[in-house]
C-alpha cells in the first residue's frame, strides 16, 4: 500500500454504488477501466491512487449528465457513511471541537488532501487543500462542501446557518436543490476552498453532545488513524506546502524546510528519496497550479503570476504557452468551452 504517493480510501466506491443517484451506472466497467479490484473496494482499509478518485467523480457526474450532481448526493448522505471521523464531527461538544476533529483525523482518509482550520476575530475558517497535479478535483470538492456544511447544520441545530461557501473552481450549469437552499452563500471561482462559519457559533453547545458516546468513537478514529500512519508521504506535505510558500511570495528550500518542521538536509533527503529535486518539484507545482487558477477563477493574470512566483506578466505567459501550447487566454477561454460543451455531449 505504501507504493501509493497519494491515496484515499476506497470506500467511496462502495457508497456511491449504493446511492439513488449513481446506481445505475456500469460499476464493473468504471472499476476494470481504472484497473480497480473489487477486493480493494470491499476491504475496510483498502485505497486507490487519489488521481483515480478524482477522475471517477469527473467521469460520473458526466456520465449522468449532471455537473451540480455531487452537491445533492453528499448533502443527502446519511451521517457517517466514510468513518468513524463523520460520528465524530456530529458528536463533538461544539462546532470548534467538530472541526478540529476533522482536521486531526484527515490523515486516516487520504494524503491527497489537507484540511485547515483557523480562527480569525470574526470567523472561524475551515479550509481544504489539495495536493497538485493529481487532476481535477471539482465534483470532489462539490461533494466535500455539501456534506460539510449539513454536519454544520446538525452540529448547530440550524437547517440554514449563517455560513459562507468558498469554491475554488466553475460553478456548474445544472440546476441542484443545495445550490438552490444557500444561494447567495456560495462563491465559485475563489482562491481557496473553505467555509466561513461566524465566530460565536463555534462554542453553541451541540445537544447531540452526549460524553461517554464521544470518547468511545474518539478512541475508535484514534484506532483508524493510527491504521493509516503509516501510509503516509512526506512528499504530499511538502507539495502542499510549496503552493502556500508561492502564495507568500517566499518559496525557498530554507522557507519550505523551515515551514515543515524539518531541516533543509532532511527536506532534500525526502525529494531525493522521490527521485525529484526542489526546483523540479516547484516547477511541477508552478505548471499544475497555474492551471488551475487559469481555468477555475476569474484572477487577472498578473495576479496569477505573482501567486506563482513570477516576477514578470511576460514570464509567466511564456511558461504556460511552454506548458500548455496556448496562452493563459488561450487557456481560459479553452476551458469555458470545454465546459459548455460537456453536458451536450
Amino acid at each position: 500500500m505504501r507504493s501509493l504517493k497519494f491515496w484515499v480510501r476506497s470506500d467511496f466506491i462502495k457508497f456511491l454504488k449504493t446511492q439513488p443517484y449513481t446506481r445505475t451506472l456500469n460499476w464493473e466497467q468504471i472499476e476494470e477501466k481504472h484497473s480497480i479490484d473489487e477486493e480493494a473496494v470491499q476491504n475496510p482499509i483498502g485505497i486507490v491512487p487519489a488521481s483515480t478518485y478524482f477522475s471517477i467523480f469527473e467521469e460520473t457526474a458526466t456520465s449522468l449528465g449532471s455537473d451540480a450532481l455531487y452537491f445533492d448526493l453528499m448533502y443527502e448522505a446519511p451521517v457517517g457513511p466514510f468513518s468513524t471521523s463523520d460520528y465524530l464531527f456530529v458528536c463533538a461538544p461544539d462546532l470548534r471541537t467538530s472541526m478540529q476533529s476533522k482536521v486531526d483525523y484527515a490523515p486516516a482518509r487520504s494524503n491527497a488532501v489537507d484540511y485547515i482550520f483557523e480562527e480569525n476575530d470574526n470567523y472561524g475558517i475551515f479550509e481544504w487543500r489539495f495536493v497538485e497535479g493529481l487532476g481535477e478535483w471539482r465534483q470532489s470538492m462539490f461533494g466535500r462542501a455539501a456534506i460539510t456544511v449539513r454536519q454544520i447544520e446538525i452540529v448547530l441545530g440550524d437547517e440554514k446557518p449563517p455560513i459562507s461557501i468558498e469554491i475554488a473552481a466553475e460553478p456548474p450549469q445544472a440546476r441542484s436543490a443545495f445550490l438552490s437552499k444557500y444561494e447567495g452563500k456560495i462563491a465559485f471561482n475563489t482562491l481557496r476552498n473553505r467555509i466561513l462559519v461566524p465566530r460565536h457559533m463555534l462554542s453553541r453547545p451541540n445537544a447531540r453532545y452526549e460524553e461517554n458516546l464521544f470518547h468511545i468513537i474518539q478512541k475508535s478514529a484514534a484506532q483508524d488513524l493510527e491504521t493509516f500512519r503509516d501510509f503516509d508521504s512526506d512528499i504530499s506535505r511538502v507539495t502542499t506546502q510549496i503552493v502556500e510558500s508561492l502564495k507568500a511570495g517566499n518559496c525557498t528550500l530554507a522557507e519550505v524546510a523551515k515551514a515543515l518542521g524539518m531541516s533543509q538536509r532532511t527536506l532534500q533527503r525526502v525529494l531525493e528519496n522521490e527521485g525529484t529535486s526542489f526546483r523540479n518539484l516547484v516547477d511541477k507545482v508552478r505548471k499544475s497550479a497555474a492551471r488551475r487558477y487559469i481555468v477555475n477563477s476569474h484572477l487577472p493574470f498578473k495576479e496569477i503570476a505573482y501567486l506563482l512566483g513570477f516576477s514578470e506578466l511576460s514570464t509567466f505567459s511564456r511558461a504556460v504557452k511552454s506548458w500548455y501550447g496556448v496562452s493563459p487566454r488561450g487557456l481560459r477561454d479553452k476551458r469555458k468551452s470545454e465546459l459548455g460543451n460537456r453536458l451536450k455531449t
